[in-house]
C-alpha cells in the first residue's frame, strides 16, 4: 500500500492538506514539495467548540430521531 501511495503521490499534479503535518507527511510519501498546498481547517478554535449533544439544535434537526450521526 505504501508503494501505491508514494506513486499516486508523485503523479498528482497538486496535493492539498490541512495542516503543516500533514504537508511534511505528503512530502515523506513522495509528492513534490513544489506541489503540495496547505487550506488550513475552516473551524476557528476559540469560536466554533463541540456542544452537548441535547443543547445542540443543528443536531436535532439533522438526525431526526436517529441516535448516531456523523457530521
Amino acid at each position: 500500500m505504501a508503494a501505491v501511495s508514494r506513486r499516486v503521490m508523485r503523479a498528482a499534479a497538486h496535493v492539498v492538506v490541512l495542516g503543516e503535518a500533514m504537508k511534511e507527511k505528503a512530502i515523506d510519501a513522495g509528492a513534490p514539495w513544489n506541489r503540495v498546498s496547505i487550506i488550513p481547517n475552516w473551524a476557528e478554535g476559540d469560536i466554533v467548540r463541540s456542544i452537548p449533544n441535547e443543547s445542540n439544535p443543528l443536531r436535532d434537526d439533522l438526525a431526526r430521531g436517529a441516535r448516531f450521526v456523523v457530521l
